[in-house]
């Protein structure tokens, strides 16, 4: 029993550590804040947050084999056939596209499926690669996944790249 105890907090801290729920929100776009869904949260792993502070952007390490996972979780309103994902570097007017990502949104599903069960919580995952061409800097991130012109869910995040 005792043992139990010991195996289910180590867990819980290894969890832990591994992904954090980072601060997000909404696209501030006319456009983009009209979005058909809620979103619940927002976690990138693995997220080295150094000073604690949950304004923080993550610290992540760029690398030949270096990789962040992000996931979305939301509730859709209506249900969406098809859905379209990216993730875009959001400097000013330019939005340049993270590369290397699975664009089909329901591939990246993990729970839930398309078409989407509307009042149903789906879980949105993309592994991004962090390219050692990538400059160390930080980056203010769009989230993007949509239905045709609309926006399903539209998340701003920052990412710190070292």
């Amino acid at each position: 029993m005792r043992s139990g105890i010991v195996l289910a907090v180590v867990m819980a801290v290894i969890g832990a550590t591994v992904a954090e729920v980072i601060i997000n929100e909404k696209c501030s776009g006319r456009r983009e804040s009209n979005t058909l869904s809620e979103v619940t949260e927002v976690t990138v792993t693995p997220c080295d947050d150094a000073t604690g502070e949950p304004t923080s952007p993550c610290r992540l390490q760029r690398g030949a084999n270096s990789t962040a996972e992000i996931s979305v979780t939301f509730t859709p309103r209506q249900k969406h056939k098809k859905m379209k994902a990216s993730i875009v570097w959001a400097s000013g007017a330019v939005e340049l596209p993270m590369r290397g990502m699975q664009s089909n949104g329901c591939r990246s599903l993990t729970t839930g499926r398309c078409p989407t069960t509307p009042s149903l919580t789906h879980v949105w995952k993309a592994s991004i690669p962090l390219l050692p061409s990538f400059p160390a800097n930080d980056y203010p991130l769009k989230l993007k996944i949509m239905d045709g012109t609309k926006y399903i869910v539209c998340q701003q995040i920052s990412i710190k790249l070292l």
